[in-house]
């Protein structure tokens, strides 16, 4: 048996969705057309399911083949928390094995290692940009372990990447809970980091001379907003 440590921050496991109240959600603004085929398909399909939310939510326009009808949806602004339900279980039944899968899974991001799994969620979701932003707690990192029968099938994760984590996070911690100041020498240092091709050890040791200028920026940020 072999063990996996799991790395997750605190705002992926304090994370939780806001459903249909988000305010950039995937169908928000979106006029769906249907053409006849589909049309006809949803309307007779044999799951009870779909045909159901085809008959309820389909709009049978006919203006021409390729724009046979259109979704309907409770609002320009925000799709009803049942739409969401049920739109979300026809989907799956639909599209389980298909491209449609990444509907279930966003925000959630998964990066595997031999050894190691990090767990993160897209900033593309403004619950979770939000959470970054306000919670000063937010990067705290958490581990655990868990027992598999075999490591994983993926390379080791790369001991100067972690130690580029461990950079950001330290600038993070430096900035006493001021998200400007944070984002302020994170910035400035992912921008002079960017300037090297790869990391190598010598890359980390022109980021280990500057470190200080940058936890001084920052310090000296904090103290300007207090």
């Amino acid at each position: 048996m072999k063990e996996i440590t799991v790395t997750e921050p605190a705002f992926v496991t304090r994370f939780s969705c806001s459903g249909s109240a988000c305010r950039d959600h995937c169908c928000k603004g979106w006029k769906i057309t249907l053409d006849k085929t589909t049309v006809k398909k949803y309307l007779a399909s044999k799951d009870t399911t779909i045909r159901t939310i085809a008959q309820d939510h389909i709009i049978l326009l006919k203006k021409n083949n390729s724009h046979w009808g259109e979704i309907k949806l409770p609002s320009a602004l925000e799709i009803a928390p049942i739409w969401m339900r049920t739109v979300c279980a026809g989907c799956k039944k639909r599209w389980s094995k298909g491209i449609k899968s990444y509907l279930f899974l966003f925000p959630a991001a998964h990066h595997t290692y031999k050894n190691e799994v990090r767990n993160s969620l897209s900033l593309a979701c403004p619950e979770v940009t939000s959470r970054i932003l306000n919670d000063p707690d937010a990067m705290a990192l958490g581990e655990k372990i868990i027992i598999q029968q075999t490591f994983n099938t993926a390379p080791l994760f790369p001991p100067q990447q972690k130690l580029l984590n461990l950079f950001c996070l330290s600038l993070i911690n430096h900035a006493n809970s001021s998200t400007e100041a944070a984002l302020y020498a994170l910035i400035k240092f992912v921008m002079y980091a960017q300037k090297f091709a790869k990391i190598d050890d010598a890359a980390l040791v022109n980021w280990n001379k500057c470190m200080p200028r940058y936890l001084s920026n920052c310090r000296q940020a904090c103290w300007r907003r207090s």
